[in-house]
């Protein structure tokens, strides 16, 4: 494994929250290139297998390249990712290498640094978007040199290995994600302890009738385990009520997301079930749901199917109107929503996506990277084939917002949503784009909208989109105590419910 460093020499009390605001998103762009934190230990026969998955070694401290010694608190502490670069494959009939001697083989001798000895030590990170002219030539020599401890007499391990020069990185091209790694370093991921995404305390797995609460369970089918939680409203008496499914956006648990959306205390006062699905640590870093992978973009499979079969759960175990059954989230979240509706047009009635992205363009990070800044759309084949059977295909009518200053996810991309079951309209009902109205309003005291209503004459509106003027990438209207949430938006909870509500699926 070789290494790097990224430097970033800003000065002055005037760039510090600028020079913050790099470091966090370069952090969360690293952390988006994982797949798995923590890799488990396998079996010998498993482990000789050759695998291009990444995983993190540890996490370390951002420090300043002027002043590595300096431990001023306007530094923040970040969690920083190291890449592994394949695992050589065991040529066949060679003799199976011990864990210690693969360790000793596959990775380059470091010296440790004496300076950090301590029972902790660190890394020292910096980060610089514009590497000085002497930096420059460096790497220049380094393409033309020989990587260090090259000179390795087990031929085989050669042949795999990427030397400094490479810029290996699973974005691909030329990503700066190098770090200097102590000897001691190697091994640090097995002593930090792990996030846990669910509560140190126990919570409720029922609640009184009449009494209603938000209660914890977990679902688990083949392609993994997924906690989520469900809010029953007390006015639920075995009647049959709708169900709200609510997927949060990345750093979110569902705690988080029912506090700023407040779909909870809208749940209460009109009487429906919202279940919350909760992404983990180890399937994303960030804990966004994988949108952007091919693996998780399929009916029946992945996260889909989690998700799916903790609605069904849901379903089974309360008296839910399966004609009312609607899905919702914000970013990752939106982006997941629109999967789900192109996946599942059987099982939702509508769908409602805040901040999000096109289904199917993405099938990997770098594109998935390319997509929210960019926007994009797919074939109309792709479109009606992610269902599976073309007999489930339709047109899923879909409520969507968005900021028109979201600097993460570029706005075109609800167009681009619009866009998609507009093909899918064409395709499978051979009808043209219905009318479109367009109405412009403001929120008093708050931000102005443009809200675009896709309807036929006579029929409730088969698509919604809201153009949010002045907002970012945050829920609308929601609670603005909560993070990614901007209060000053229309409602988009109590606007979503409502276009849901006419919209009850047409087979259930």
């Amino acid at each position: 494994m070789y290494s790097r460093r990224i430097r970033n020499r800003m000065f002055g009390t005037t760039d510090r929250l600028k020079r913050t605001k790099q470091i966090l998103e370069t952090t969360v762009a690293i952390g988006q290139t994982l797949r798995e934190v923590f890799e488990q230990e396998v079996g010998a026969d498993k482990a000789d297998k050759q695998s291009s998955e990444p995983f993190i070694e540890g996490s370390y401290r951002v420090v300043d390249a002027d002043n590595p010694s300096a431990r001023d608190s306007s530094y923040p502490d970040v969690e920083v990712t190291i890449i592994a670069p394949p695992k050589p494959s065991r040529p066949e009939g060679a003799p199976k290498q011990t864990k210690t001697e693969q360790s000793q083989s596959s990775r380059p001798k470091v010296e440790p640094d004496a300076a950090r000895t301590t029972n902790q030590p660190e890394v020292e990170v910096t980060i610089d978007p514009t590497p000085q002219a002497d930096e420059a030539n460096t790497t220049k020599e380094q393409k033309s040199t020989p990587p260090p401890h090259s000179t390795s007499s087990n031929k085989t391990h050669q042949a795999y290995e990427p030397s400094q020069a490479d810029g290996f990185s699973p974005l691909g091209g030329e990503m700066p994600l190098f770090l200097r790694i102590p000897k001691h370093l190697r091994n640090l991921k097995d002593k930090i302890p792990f996030p846990q995404s669910t509560p140190a305390s126990p919570e409720p797995e029922t609640v009184e009738e009449g009494k209603g609460g938000f209660i914890r369970r977990s679902y688990t089918n083949a392609a993994g385990t997924r906690s989520y939680k469900v809010y029953v409203p007390s006015g639920y008496r075995g009647q049959s009520v709708p169900l709200m499914v609510m997927l949060h956006g990345c750093t979110q648990s569902p705690d988080d997301f029912a506090a700023s959306t407040r779909m909870n205390e809208l749940g209460e006062e009109h009487t429906f079930l919202v279940a919350y699905p909760e992404q983990t640590f180890k399937a994303n870093f960030t804990k966004c749901w994988n949108w952007f992978k091919v693996a998780e973009q399929q009916r029946e499979q992945g996260e889909p199917s989690l998700i799916a079969g903790i609605t069904r759960e849901v379903m089974k175990a309360y008296n839910v109107d399966a004609r009312r059954v609607y899905i919702a989230g914000i970013s990752a979240g939106g982006a997941m929503a629109m999967v789900m509706g192109m996946t599942y047009p059987d099982l939702y009635a509508a769908t409602g996506i805040q901040s999000g992205v096109p289904y199917g363009v993405a099938h990997n990070i770098p594109t998935g990277l390319a997509l929210i800044k960019m926007g994009g759309s797919t074939s109309a084949d792709r479109l009606t084939s992610a269902p599976g059977d073309t007999s489930k295909v339709r047109v899923v009518p879909t409520i969507v917002f968005h900021g028109d200053e979201d600097s993460m996810v570029n706005p075109c991309n609800g167009d681009s949503i619009i866009g998609q079951w507009m093909q899918v309209r064409a395709e499978k009902e051979k009808r043209p784009q219905p009318k479109v109205t367009v109405h412009r309003g403001q929120v008093p005291g708050g931000h102005s909208y443009t809200r675009s209503v896709y309807q036929e004459d006579g029929e409730p509106p088969i698509m919604e989109q809201w153009l949010v003027h002045g907002a970012g990438h945050a829920w609308s209207g929601g609670n603005p105590n909560i993070a990614w949430t901007d209060g000053k938006g229309p409602d988009a909870s109590r606007e979503m419910l409502r276009f849901f509500f006419e919209h009850p699926h047409p087979k259930g």
